[in-house]
């Protein structure tokens, strides 16, 4: 299926879909060792890392009453991650400015852990749409209002990840949605049997196979 040619504006998720969350945890994790390794001059056991809760494992681990956790959470919120654009993803905005779309992102999360992430992935987007700032998460139909206000377009493009609210109000404002499908490191997986799952338009594996959807015109 080729996506229509003429003034388009291409709206990207960026959690696990952009980069691998899975690395920004595993990121975070890595930065809580190292902090916390050199405060309390102590070796920290890697399984600590393996619990569910793991900022409540650590505080055990260190024998430091559970209020600890929030200055732990918080530097695991706000240290710079080690991330990467998943492949084929910076080729592909590459081409899609070189044509003349306009890039932005759309994503739920608090602005500054979410700009740090845009930042370390060295994007340069037209516009950031972030939750927190929005004062609205998906499914709330509210950055898409805000993207088409800011960006005006003959169509519009939402690249995403997660069936359970990324694609509920792109399909309800006809933009057109491009669903990228999970591997097995992903946080959340497109499951289509989840309670109120709601399918993208199109599927691609990677961002090879988007290449093809969006730059189908020739381009």
């Amino acid at each position: 299926m080729a996506i229509a040619s003429g003034s388009r504006t291409i709206v990207f998720d960026l959690d696990d879909t952009l980069y691998a969350e899975a690395d920004y945890v595993l990121s975070g994790k890595n930065a809580l060792r190292e902090l916390l390794t050199k405060i309390y001059r102590r070796k920290i056991d890697p399984s600590v890392f393996d619990e569910a809760d793991f900022i409540a494992a650590l505080c055990r681990e260190l024998g430091l009453p559970s209020s600890a956790a929030q200055t732990m959470i918080w530097h695991y919120r706000l240290h710079e991650p080690k991330i990467a654009l998943r492949a084929g993803a910076a080729a592909l905005i590459e081409h899609l400015r070189a044509r003349g779309d306009r890039i932005c992102i759309i994503t739920d999360g608090r602005s500054v852990t979410q700009r740090l992430k845009i930042l370390a992935l060295g994007l340069d987007v037209d516009g950031v749409y972030i939750s927190e700032e929005v004062g609205a998460e998906k499914p709330d139909p509210s950055a898409f209002v805000l993207v088409e206000r800011d960006w005006p377009a003959e169509s519009y493009v939402y690249v995403a990840d997660n069936v359970a609210k990324d694609f509920i109000a792109a399909r309800a404002r006809r933009w057109i949605s491009v669903g990228i499908r999970a591997d097995s490191r992903a946080i959340y997986g497109a499951n289509p049997l989840l309670s109120g799952a709601v399918m993208p338009d199109l599927w691609a594996d990677d961002f090879h196979s988007i290449s093809k959807i969006l730059l189908s015109d020739g381009e």
